[in-house]
This record gives structure tokens, sequence and C-alpha cells, in this order.
């Protein structure tokens, strides 16, 4: 598996390499999930990676470092890198709305490559670097072949619904910080604790997850949307 991965993303840099210089992209060579061991088939994408010079230096690291850490730079599930992951937005969402275990999902964003404006600041990818990752995605899939995927924000979406993927896809929100709290305060927390009981519990196995300062109100609203939009599964 190992091989043709790096080998799929050899011949894809190869191929597309002119239209990813074209794009000034911060890092060339794009990077796969990080799948644990005991990996369900779940998939969880959020955006894009947040390469702004805030975090030169990690930016700097990655182009200096092998194609293959390039590749497995997601490798710390504490820590990956994924902000709503590490912001423990995406974990909530994995255990109250899809009822699994986070521990065993496999985690990434749907688009491989970032880019900054003038300023230095992040920007959302380009329309030709979403279809470049849709066209990657279409590879990997046959590859890693997951069961589910769950795209976060519209961006995702439309990538991963240019892939062609035929599994089930199911999207939420993107659990910005700066768009749920435009009405997350609406809904009182003890509504939300008293309504769903999944919420309280979550809240009460893993308490730093929506401890009060870390946007609190904003997690208890989006464990609601994610709990709402996904279960059907």
């Amino acid at each position: 598996m190992n091989n043709s991965i790096i080998n799929c993303i050899k011949e894809f840099i190869a191929k597309h390499d002119e239209q990813l210089v074209s794009q000034c992209v911060i890092v060339k060579t794009p990077y796969i999930p990080f799948i644990p061991k005991n990996w369900n088939g779940t998939l969880v994408l959020a955006e894009a990676q947040n390469l702004s010079k805030r975090y030169e230096k990690y930016a700097n690291e990655l182009n200096a470092s092998t194609l293959e850490e390039q590749i497995y730079r997601l490798k710390n599930k504490d820590n990956l890198g994924v902000l709503p992951w590490d912001d423990n937005s995406l974990k909530i969402a994995v255990e109250v709305g899809l009822k699994q275990d986070h521990t065993e999902v496999a985690v990434s964003n749907a688009c491989f490559w970032s880019q900054r404006n003038e300023d230095g600041n992040n920007v959302n990818p380009s329309k030709i670097l979403q279809e470049l990752s849709g066209k990657l995605w279409q590879e990997l899939f046959e590859l890693l072949k997951p069961k589910v995927v769950v795209t976060t924000g519209k961006i995702a979406k439309i990538i991963i619904n240019s892939s062609e993927y035929s599994g089930k896809s199911y999207n939420l929100c993107h659990p910005s910080s700066n768009y749920l709290s435009r009405f997350s305060g609406l809904i009182e927390e003890s509504d939300i604790l008293e309504r769903f009981t999944e919420i309280s519990a979550i809240d009460q196995k893993f308490p730093s997850w929506m401890a009060k300062g870390e946007y609190r109100q904003n997690k208890l609203f989006y464990a609601m949307h994610a709990l709402r939009k996904l279960k059907a599964i």
C-alpha cells in the first residue's frame, strides 16, 4: 500500500507540476490522511491546511523534509495540523454524530495544497487546486477504499463530489469560530445538554473538548449540528 501511494503521488506531481508551480502553492507535495492501525473505514475531511506566515516554520520544515515525510506529514493524532480536528470540533462530530470512536477514524483535508495572499495570510484554495484535489482523490480512493466520507465546509464538499466518489458521503458545515459564533448563542447551553443526552454524555466523557474558554458554546452547537446531520448513518 505504501509504495502504491507514493508512486501515485509522484506520478501526479510530475503530471501537474506546471499547474502547481503556477498556483504558488506553499508545499507542492500532497499528503495522505492519518490512518490509525484500527481504522474503521470512516474518513473525515476538513478543507485545507493553514500555511500562512504564522506557520512559516512548519512550512519551511516540510519543504526541507523528504518526499515520504511530506506525504506522511499527518502523523501525530493529537496535533495533526488539521485545525478542526486539533481543536476537537471534528472529534466531537465523530463521537456524537457518527457514534464512532474518534481514535478509529482517518483524518485529513480535502484540498492537498495551501496558498497565501500578498500579505501572507491563508486564503481559500483556488478553483484549479480544488479540481486537482478532486482528481487526486479519485486515484487515492481506489487505493484507500473508505466506507464513509464526512466532509466539512463547502469547498471540501465540492472537491469530493468532483472526485466522483460513489460511497457514502455526508457534509457538515465548517466549524470555524467566526462562522459558528454568529448564531451559536441563540440556544442556551442548558437547553442543548438537557435535550440531547448524547452531547451531555460526551461533555462528561471528554470535558476538555468543550471546556469553558475553548469556544464552548460553539462546540456545543456544532455537536448538535453533527448529531442532526449524521444521525441517519
